[in-house]
Formats: structure tokens, C-alpha cells, sequence
């Protein structure tokens, strides 16, 4: 922190201070000015005159009158002015040396000039030696001490009194006076370290090696306990909270090169479940808080009137299971916000979400931005750079073993050269593909093996070959606050760059964001923000004919479907093809591609009246104003067929793409949101009461537009109006409209700081519901008992040293969930053409079924918790205990055959959520480390209580059943036995089919349309055989200081997490397909003992996706080292020599292992969910170093 200190200028009353902006100025010319200013002394110091006739007259106006004549400004601590003697002094037109001279005689003080300054230090003089003595610059001084003169401030800029100034380990010392000024001499032989320490501050230390004039700012200390949570329109004393409040500060996760708020909140909160994307940009990640509670059946969005953006950052659309996420008060993108700007995140879980009525069923996330401070203007700049690896990905067999594998399973189905047929929509997984099998000769395969031919029989790692590993990520960030006792700003600008490990995968963010506070009165303050963001996102696409989706998916997809066999141009030198797509090497070098951007410009402005003691009102709006583009590009792209070096190119008519084809898609949103808040507080002796009352309002609109055109005549012009192919279509658009208006209110209640009791109340009403059903009241109670406040705990000696804070609180509310789709109680139209008599025909009619009836789902949420500190408040401890009941779920009505409409929606499920949460920390320090380990962790029991479904399937491809009474994330399957290893075996048992034989999967025959075992294996058998998402989830952090240096650790982890193994493992072919390595641990008659079934193709009882069973199913049970940071920070006398206030730089590891015993080495735990694919993107590892200067 940069700041130039306010001194007493002789008799002046006001102060004079110098802010950083012009400090930094100053700074450079101070060498020219001090060479200027010493010629000068020593020219014309002589010459002033002063004429002085005065008795008894007080030092320190003697001093202003010398000042009025001369010029010269006197430099002194008020202290030192309690000790001097009144002059009497009778002097006319007599030099400056020689009125000094009278003036400092027998003063307990002494002098020194510096051009037109004179500075007045404490008397040092040896024994023998004359007081007053001067020391001037022209003239050959005696070594002085070191002596530092300053300020200590409050944060407020305010002067400390009294604040202690003192050397480190050592008794010398001072204190402040009344304008907090303070001047101590230091020994030459002491380490220069001082200490200024105020009650109820945070001490600071400074080195110094030279006498010198500092200002110093001391920070209040913040008690466990006594911090400041921001919860639902206010703030509150953490324990002063009745409800479970989760919060992260920015110091928790300084010098992390984190860049979305899912990284920064993944493991660290109880409760908080973070599904995170770790594609460059991040924009699908998820949170979910205490569980799903919504979303029971996977409804269209027809409802939803097209495509269009949802009108609101949070959206209301079907199934929509994310919390409302508020930042600064109103919504925003939270993709968009620079981590850098985040001050504190507050998730609010339980009844006091409760307060924001029917968005609040999923919880609510709320983000504060950075404020400015008082003080001098800071500057601090932040840059890293790192590099991304993909933490684990498959590995795929040579060549030559998958070509011996497709002919042991040409063998094994007793069928050369294939069947043809086989499991439809088998994808990538071994067997079920159906594709003919063309067996290879022992002369082949070795060839394969030995590399003799590759371009014939080659070995192509198609991962390495496409896959750009490792890729740069970097961040720039700049931040600038300051402020006064009237005024705080902080700005802050951000450019983030991440390139992903897929070529042509790129994110970039261009982010600012400006902040003010300010008072016009003690009655009167404004605040605001503006923060504006813009995100482009590029990358490559290859669906042959079909230019949306998931591009990044389709890549890796496409690289996992590549055989080893194919290489990477055939021998004429044409790109290969492995008969079903075209290598995706070729669409990279083609103009393909998707670009897609999000701009977004968010602002809020709010006063703060406070007419009355203890009564504030706040008007407040904010808008939000977003639009958005996505543009994607399939070119034309000429395929052809395998042919001798320098024979003719041969195209491939059915795999080719001969029209360019272009889908280009135009959205924008805003909202615009009014409310006020007025609340009220008193204490009456023991008795504290708060009121709060508000209301609010607010409106969303969204519209989108999107074309599709064929035909280019040129790929590089990619836009629409170039078009000329019979593909053309006309535009599509919608446009989309919500209100809602609310009332609330809180009435808390606080005795003596022992009984706390708080209630809110809510009405809300919205425009997504018919009228006669737009308006619900959401109430929620909340309490708390501050054991430890009582004053037999406080008598209770050993019992209160040892557990210093108990508190037990208990809530209970109805939150809301809107999140139903817009309009679903109207009848819904669609425009449409037909052709009659040859000729296009306008047509109107019905969309789908609609159900005036609808309303939102409620949530009846019970909570009980406890807050303790241990042991001197190095330990506390938070517990919760949970039950969410939600009803209404919006799901299918049953309707007629001939109803000839898609079903409508209704109110008719229900579910619940319970579980059990806990959050401790432990600080303390040996020798000089200071240490730290937190703890966190929560499980959560989900149950599915009414639903159309009573009976699960039987259909054994089927692996999630949602049924009444049963789990939401629950998988069935069929309960596997190990593997037959001989005919015996097989023939003595209940089998799937008539083509089970020796080396596949044996399975238990548990049950029959009575219920009893029948012996058949069928899909009465499946039982429930795991969960796809985990009960328990925890994160451990460890953090340790020692003198300059820093480390961080995060842990993060789950139990209980099942995942089925699917199109991972791969698929046996020729061409279009590949097994993983592990695959090779197969049975065969020679290997009776492998761990994986024997080959096949068109079978299906061994294939993972056509009959799901325990035998592909592993533990994802595991802990990953999330984070681990090693700062170091220049010593404050480095700083000083490179005129910077701080210097810190780091090295920063995200994602660096994961342990996981018994899943599959080739998979990441975290990422695979569910039916282990190929097509999600996989976690990174970083590796980043990065630096923070401070000016």
C-alpha cells in the first residue's frame, strides 16, 4: 500500500496529504528536486530575514511566525511540543541560522534542514554538547540515528491515540498522540523491526534501515464469531445466525489461479455439490445444494417457446435444479465474473433461503464483489501462466492385438466374416456394433506388430496425433482502489486465455468491473456498480452433415472410433476415413468450425437513507443486459477411398460433404429489477430488535433468432446472405416475457445475546402461473441458543476454558421453485407451412397439451444445528441435520391414446431429501509455523416418495429406473456370478440366451414374474445394484505459514458413488472402433483367469450397455489432491528497494493425483458419471506459476 503520511505543518489546521497517484510521481523526480534543493540551501538558506519580538511566547507559534516569514515548513511530532520552553526573543532582520539558533537554545530537541524544510527531532546530543543543535546539510553533520517519524490511521483514515509503537523483542517503545503522530529512535546495532499495535487491531510490523516518515494503517481484528456474514437482504453476526450459512472469503483462496466460482467453492462448503466441466470457459458446470428437488421427469422444453434464452441469468425452465445466484444483490451470469472481483460467497441452505420465496427451493448462492478502502490508492497487478494436462485418459491397444482380437471373436460367435446385425445403437463399446468382421492372417497381424508397412498395416495413436498436450492458460488481472472518509472505488480489469487440449478449443474473457460508495451526508449514501464481460469461444466441429451439438464431444468421439489399423493418410495421400466419418485430421485444416460468444453488462445503484438512529432505508436497481451468438460451419469436404501411391483419387460419394452448411443463432436478455429495503434496529437493555420490510419487482425479457443455410460458394465467407443451396430455411425466433413482484419482511428478536429468534415472511407472485394461481406466501422460523452466554457457563471455569462458544438453533420454511417452464398454462399455438395442390399452405394449430392448473413445487425444509469453539477458539465445529420435502413435482399427465397432443404438465410427485452435514476447523502454532486444517464433508439420502412409475423395468439395457420408494439416482441390473469356464458350467445353469457359452459373464437368477427364481436370467432379475451420485462428499484444506513463506493444500473426494462401465471400454473392429489396453486381460482357453469376458461382436450378453449388470460396475470411491499452493513474499525491505508495496509469487497445482482403488485406471472418478463414456471432456491437471505486486 502506497501512501504519503499527513503531518502537522507548523500551526496549520489543516492536513496535507499526498495521495499514491501523485506519489508515484513524486518518486521519480525526488532525485532531481533533493539535488536542486541542497544547491539552493546552501545559496540562499542564509539569506532569509527574520524580524521577531516576542516574550514568553509558546514554541510552536514562534515556529508559525518564523514559517510566515521565511517559507521554511517545520516538520514535527505534537509530543515533542509538550516539552518545549516559551521563547523570549528580540530580533531584527536577522538570518534564518541565526533565529534557529535563539529559538531551539535549551529545547530538549534538536534540528535539521532539507531545503525549505526543517525537521525538529528528538534531542540526541552526546554528553557535554549544547541542546539545540542544528544539522544542516552544507555543513558536515555528525552521524545521526535512525529515526522514524510517521502516522498510525484507522481504515477509516481516523489517528489512532495512543497506538503502540515499539521495537520488535525489545522494551523501547512510544505512543501515538492525539493526530496519532508518533517518532522513536532506533539503535543502529537492533534488527530495525518495529511493531504498532492498537486494541482491537491487527499489530503490523515494519523493517526499517534508515530514518524515514511512514503512515501506517491498522485493521480491526475480527473475533471468531463477531465476523460479518452477508445473509438475505442484510448482514449478521456469524453467531448471531439461526440458520445454515455457509460462507468463503477471498483470503481463503488468495494466489489460486482459479477462473469460475466453481472451482473456488468445489469441496470447500458441506453441502455443496459442484459438478464441474472442465472444457475451456466452463460453462456446464452445476451446483446442486443438499440434493435434487426437482426434476423427476426429464420434460420437453416445448413449453418453453422454441429456443429462446431463458429472460433471467436464472432461469425458470423444466427441471432447472440450480440455486438462484445473486451477485451484489441482483442476477447475474456467474460464468462471467472475474474470481479476482469475488470479496465472499454466502450459500444459504436451509429456511433462510426462505426470504426469496419461490426461487429459492435449490438454495441461494450470493456473491459479494470487492469494495474500495480508505487509504492511499492500491495497486495490484496478478499474472499466471500455466499449462493443462488431461488428468487421465484411455490407452488403446497396438494394432496388431486389436486385429487378433477380431478374429477371436470371428471365432467365438462361430461366424467368419461376421453376422451382420446385433445390438442396435451399440455406439462405442466392444461388441453389439453388428458390423461385419473381416478376419486377418497371421501374416497381416505381423506386420501390424512389426511395422515393416505402416502405411498398410500401420500403428496409429490417434490421441497423439490430434490431441494438443499440453495447452497454455493465462491471466492477467489488474486492480486499483483507494478512497476517503466520503468516497471508496475499486476497478478491476481481467483478461483470461485458456486453450484446450483439443486443437482450436479456445476461451478467452475480457472483464471489468467498477465499484463506489460514497457519502453525501451522515444521512445519505449512494452505491454502485457497472461491471461489463465478454467471452468468446471457438473450436472445431465434425459431424459430417450435421453442424450442431456437442462439438468438443464429437472430437473426442470421433478420435475414440479410429482404429489403430487405419492410418493417418492412405497410400494415394489422401486423408483417411474409417468408413463412417472422415479423420478428424482434416476437418481441422478445413474452415469447419463453431465460434460462439456471450457479452453481458450488469449495473446496480442504491441509496442509503438513515433519517433515525438505528433506521436505514435502501432503494436499490439493477439491470442486466446479455446477448449472445453461435455460429457453427460444416464445410465441404470431399472424401475418398484407400488406393496405391499415385493412382487416381476415388471419391466416396456416401461419406463426403459436398454443401457447405452454416446454423447461426442470435439471442438477447435483459432484466431490470426495483426494491427497496428499510430496516430498523433498537436495543432496550437486554432486549434487541430488528425489523426489516421490503418489496420488489422485476421484469426479464429474452428473444432469439437462428438461420440455417447451405450452399457457399466460398467457405472462407461464412455468412448467411451468400447462401445458395435447396437447404435454405427460413429464420426461427421466439421471444420470451416474465414478472415478478414481491413483498418480505424479517422481524428478529435478540435477548441479551443468549435467546435469538428470527421469522420472514414472503409473497411472490409471478407471471409464469395463470392469475388465480400467480400469488404464494412463504414463511420460515428460525432460532438459536447461545448456551455459552449464560452466566452459569461463564462460572463454569474449566468447563468454559475448554468449550468457549455452544450454541444450538433450529429452523423451519417453505421455499419455492418456479422453475416450470414458461406458459405452460396456455394453449400454445404453432405457425407452420404444407403444401396442397402444389402449393405452400399456412397452417396454425396446437403445440402440445397444456394444464391451467400448474403451479410451483414447495419445499418444506426442517433443520437443526450446532456452532461451537474450542480450546481458545482454535477449534470450531459446525453440525446440521436436514430433511427437505418437496411436493408438487412437475410431471407427465396421464392421458387418453387418442389424445393426439403431448401430455401436459401437473403437480403430482414428490421427494425428499435428508442428510447430515459437518464443517471443522483447527488453527494453531508451533514454533514460528502458524498452521491450519479444516475439514468438511455431508451425506445425503434421496427417496423418490410418489410417482406414476410403481415397477421398474425389465428391459435389461436399461440402467436408471426412477420408481416410487426408491433412490432417485438408484441403478438396476442384473447381479453377475464371475465367468463360465467350461461347457459344464454353462450347461448346469440359468443362462441369458442360447449363444452363453464358456468365457462370458454368468449371472444369479434371482427372480420371476412371481418373484421367485424361474430359472431364466431375464429382466426380472434386475435388482438395484448402486447409485449413480454419491451420498457422502468431503474436502479437507491444510494451510501453513512460516516467516515469508506459504502452503495450501485441497483435498476433495466422494464415497459411495457407483459408475457402469459403457462406450468407454470400447468396441472390437475392423476400422471404426478400438478396445482400451486393458481389454487384452480377456478370457480365453488359454487364460482361464482374466478378468475381462472373451471377445465378441454381435452378442449381447457380455456387452456393458445391452445388458447392464454388476459385472461393469466399479466403486467410484476416491480423494484428489484439488489444489496445492506455495506462495512466497518478498521482504517488505525488497519491496521498498523496487518501490513496490508487496511482492508475492507462487506456484500453483490443480487436479496433481487422485486416488480411486478398484475403478479404472483410465478414467477420471470425478468426471465419469453414471455410464462411463468417451465424449465428455476430461479434468486437467495445471501446473501455473503467477506473481502479485502491490504498488
Amino acid at each position: 500500500m502506497l501512501f504519503i503520511p499527513c503531518w502537522r505543518i507548523a500551526q496549520r489546521s489543516t492536513k496535507t496529504c499526498l495521495p499514491a497517484r501523485q506519489a508515484l510521481r513524486v518518486m521519480k523526480l525526488t532525485t532531481i528536486l533533493m539535488l536542486t534543493t541542497l544547491l539552493l540551501a546552501a545559496a540562499t538558506g542564509r539569506s532569509q530575514v527574520v524580524s521577531l519580538s516576542v516574550k514568553n511566547l509558546p514554541f510552536e507559534k514562534a515556529l508559525a511566525e518564523i514559517q510566515k516569514q521565511t517559507g521554511y515548513e517545520f516538520i514535527y511530532s505534537s509530543q515533542l511540543m509538550k516539552t518545549a520552553r516559551p521563547l523570549d526573543m528580540n530580533v531584527k532582520n536577522a538570518g534564518i541560522d541565526e533565529v534557529l539558533r535563539l529559538c531551539f537554545r535549551n529545547q530538549p530537541f534538536q534540528y535539521s534542514i532539507i531545503g525549505k524544510t526543517i525537521i525538529i527531532k528528538p534531542n540526541t546530543n552526546q554528553p557535554g554538547e549544547k541542546p539545540g543543535g542544528n544539522n544542516m546539510l552544507n555543513e558536515p553533520p555528525p552521524a545521526p540515528p535512525i529515526t522514524v517519524t510517521g502516522k498510525v490511521l484507522d481504515e477509516d483514515g481516523n489517528p489512532l491515540v495512543g497506538a503502540s509503537v515499539a521495537l520488535k523483542g525489545q522494551t523501547q517503545g512510544t505512543v501515538t498522540d492525539q493526530l496519532g503522530n508518533f517518532s522513536i529512535n532506533i539503535p543502529a546495532n537492533s534488527a530495525g523491526i518495529l511493531v504498532i499495535s492498537f486494541v482491537g487491531y491487527e499489530p503490523q510490523e515494519y523493517r526499517t534501515t534508515k530514518s524515514e516518515t511512514i503512515s501506517v494503517t491498522l485493521v480491526k481484528k475480527i473475533e471468531n464469531g463477531k465476523e460479518v456474514v452477508v445473509v438475505g437482504y442484510g448482514t449478521q453476526k456469524r453467531d448471531h445466525l439461526t440458520s445454515a450459512v455457509s460462507t468463503i472469503t477471498a483470503k481463503d483462496v488468495e494466489n489460486m489461479p482459479y477462473t469460475n466460482i466453481y472451482e473456488i467453492l468445489n469441496g470447500r462448503i458441506p453441502g455443496f455439490d459442484i459438478t464441474q466441466d472442465y472444457s475451456p470457459g466452463g460453462r456446464n458446470s452445476n451446483m446442486l445444494i443438499r440434493g435434487k428437488n426437482t426434476g423427476l421427469d426429464i420434460l420437453s422444453t416445448a413449453s418453453d417457446v422454441g429456443q429462446a434464452t431463458n429472460p433471467s441469468s436464472n432461469n425458470f425452465g423444466f427441471g432447472n435444479a440450480q440455486p438462484l445466484i445473486l451477485i451484489d444483490g441482483f442476477e447475474g451470469d456467474i460464468n462471467l465474473v472475474n474470481p479476482q472481483d469475488i470479496e465472499s460467497v454466502t450459500v444459504l441452505k436451509d429456511a433462510s433461503a426462505a426470504i426469496y420465496g419461490i426461487r429459492a427451493a435449490n438454495g441461494v448462492v450470493l456473491v459479494t464483489t470487492k469494495k474500495g478502502q480508505t487509504g492511499a490508492v492500491r495497486v495490484n497487478y496478478d499474472y499466471y501462466a500455466g499449462l493443462t494436462f488431461f488428468t487421465r485418459r484411455p490407452s488403446y491397444l497396438p494394432s496388431w492385438q486389436q486385429a487378433t482380437l477380431v478374429n477371436e471373436a470371428i471365432g467365438n460367435e462361430q461366424a467368419p466374416g461376421g453376422g451382420g446385425g446385433g445390438f442396435p445403437g451399440g455406439g462405442f463399446n466392444i461388441g453389439g456394433g453388428g458390423a461385419a468382421l473381416t478376419p486377418y492372417t497371421a501374416d497381416q497381424i505381423q506386420k501390424f506388430k512389426d511395422g515393416s508397412d505402416p502405411v498398410n498395416y500401420p500403428n496409429t495413436n490417434w490421441e497423439n496425433q490430434i490431441l494438443r498436450i499440453p495447452a497454455v492458460q493465462q491471466r492477467h488481472n489488474l486492480s486499483v482502489s483507494g478512497g476517503d472518509k466520503k468516497s471508496k472505488y475499486s476497478l478491476s480489469l481481467e483478461y483470461l486465455q485458456q486453450n484446450g487440449n483439443i486443437p482450436g478449443n479456445k476461451n478467452e474473457r475480457y472483464s471489468s468491473r467498477f465499484n463506489l460508495n460514497t457519502k453525501f451526508s451522515k444521512q445519505l449514501a449512494l452505491t454502485g456498480g457497472l461491471s461489463f464481460a465478454y467471452s468468446p469461444l471457438s473450436g472445431p466441429v465434425m459431424s459430417p452433415g450435421f453442424s450442431q451439438g456437442t462439438p468438443d464431444g464429437n472430437v473426442l468421439g470421433i478420435l475414440a472410433s479410429f482404429s489403430p489399423t487405419i492410418p493417418l493418410k492412405w497410400a494415394n495421400g489422401a486423408y483417411s476415413n474409417n468408413g463412417v466419418v472422415i479423420n478428424p485430421q482434416a476437418y481441422l485444416e478445413s474452415p469447419s468450425g463453431y465460434k460462439t460468444s456471450n457479452a453481458n453488462t450488469t449495473g446496480n445503484l442504491g441509496l442509503t437513507w438513515t433519517p433515525l438512529k438505528g433506521l436505514s432505508v435502501k432503494p436499490s436497481l439493477g439491470f442486466n443486459y446479455t446477448t449472445g451468438a453461435l455460429k457453427t460451419f460444416l464445410s465441404e469436404m470431399e472424401v475418398y477411398v484407400n488406393g496405391p501411391a499415385g493412382a487416381p483419387l476415388v471419391e466416396s460419394p456416401f461419406l463426403s460433404n459436398y454443401v457447405g452448411k452454416l446454423d447461426e443463432t442470435t439471442s438477447r436478455s435483459y432484466s431490470l429489477t426495483y426494491q427497496v429495503v428499510a430496516d430498523y434496529s433498537k436495543i432496550f437493555g437486554n432486549h434487541e430488535i430488528g425489523i426489516m420490510a421490503g418489496a420488489m419487482r422485476g421484469y426479464a425479457y429474452s428473444d432469439y433468432l437462428m438461420v440455417h443455410k447451405e450452399g457457399f460458394l466460398n467457405s472462407a465467407i461464412q455468412t448467411p446472405g451468400v447462401a445458395t443451396g435447396q437447404g435454405n430455411q427460413p429464420p426461427v425466433g421466439s421471444e420470451l416475457e416474465a414478472v415478478q413482484q414481491s413483498v418480505f419482511g424479517r422481524l428478529r428478536y435478540n435477548y441479551n445475546d443468549l435467546f435469538i429468534l428470527e421469522s420472514t415472511l414472503r409473497t411472490d407472485g409471478t407471471t409464469a402461473f395463470a392469475p388465480e394461481n400467480r400469488y404464494k406466501l412463504f414463511p420460515s422460523v428460525s432460532g438459536g441458543w447461545i448456551i455459552s452466554g449464560h452466566d452459569f457457563y461463564k462460572n463454569a471455569e474449566r468447563l468454559n476454558k475448554t468449550l468457549n462458544f455452544l450454541k444450538l438453533r433450529a429452523s423451519w420454511g417453505i421455499l419455492g421453485n418456479s422453475s416450470v417452464g414458461y406458459y405452460t398454462y396456455l394453449r400454445q399455438l404453432l405457425v407452420s407451412s404444407y403444401s396442397f395442390n402444389n402449393q405452400v399452405q399456412t397452417a396454425v394449430g396446437p403445440l402440445n397439451g397444456f394444464n391451467p392448473d400448474v403451479k410451483w413445487e414447495e419445499t418444506n425444509v426442517v433443520n437443526l444445528g450446532l456452532d461451537a469453539r474450542l480450546f481458545n477458539d482454535k477449534l470450531s465445529v459446525t453440525l446440521d441435520a436436514y430433511h427437505k420435502q418437496t411436493n408438487g413435482l412437475m410431471l407427465y399427465q396421464s392421458v387418453p391414446a387418442n389424445y393426439g397432443l403431448t401430455s401436459p404438465f401437473g403437480n403430482a410427485g414428490s421427494m425428499y431429501n435428508k442428510g447430515v452435514e459437518f464443517d471443522v476447523k483447527y488453527s494453531g502454532k508451533t514454533g514460528a509455523v502458524n498452521w491450519s486444517v479444516s475439514a468438511n464433508g455431508s451425506y445425503n439420502i434421496n427417496k423418490i416418495e410418489e410417482y406414476r412409475v410403481k415397477q421398474r423395468s425389465t428391459d435389461l439395457a436399461v440402467a436408471s429406473d426412477r420408481v416410487e420408494g426408491e433412490n432417485l439416482y438408484a441403478i438396476w441390473g442384473l447381479v453377475s456370478d464371475g465367468i463360465y469356464q467350461n461347457q459344464q458350467e454353462v450347461t448346469g445353469s440359468p443362462v441369458l440366451n442360447s449363444k452363453v457359452g464358456p468365457g462370458d459373464i454368468r449371472y444369479k437368477d434371482l427372480s420371476g414374474p412371481d418373484g421367485k427364481p424361474d430359472g431364466k436370467i431375464d429382466g426380472y432379475d434386475r435388482v438395484k445394484i448402486g447409485q449413480a451420485v454419491a451420498p457422502f462428499r468431503y474436502g479437507v484444506a491444510l494451510e501453513g505459514q512460516w516467516k515469508n513463506f506459504g502452503l495450501r493444500l485441497l483435498f476433495r473426494g466422494e464415497q459411495g458413488r457407483d459408475v457402469l462401465m459403457g462406450p468407454a471400454l470400447g468396441q472390437i473392429a475392423n476400422a471404426n472402433n478400438k478396445v482400451v489396453s486393458d481389454y487384452w486381460e480377456r478370457w480365453t482357453p488359454d487364460h482361464p483367469s482374466g478378468k475381462f469376458p472373451r471377445a465378441w461382436n454381435n452378442f449381447t450378453q457380455n456387452n456393458p450397455n445391452a445388458t447392464i449388470s454388476d459385472f461393469w460396475l466399479k466403486k467410484a470411491n476416491y480423494v484428489k489432491l484439488a489444489n496445492l499452493t506455495f506462495s512466497y513474499n518478498l521482504p517488505a525491505s525488497a519491496c521498498r528497494v523496487v518501490r513496490m508495496s508487496s511482492v508475492r509469487m507462487y506456484y500453483s497445482g490443480n487436479n496433481l493425483f487422485v486416488i480411486a482403488p478398484g475403478f479404472w485406471h483410465w478414467l477420471d472418478p470425478e468426471t465419469t458419471s453414471g455410464i462411463a463414456g468417451v465424449v465428455a471432456y476430461p479434468s486437467t491437471t495445471l501446473h501455473s506459476l503467477g506473481i502479485t505486486i502491490g504498488f
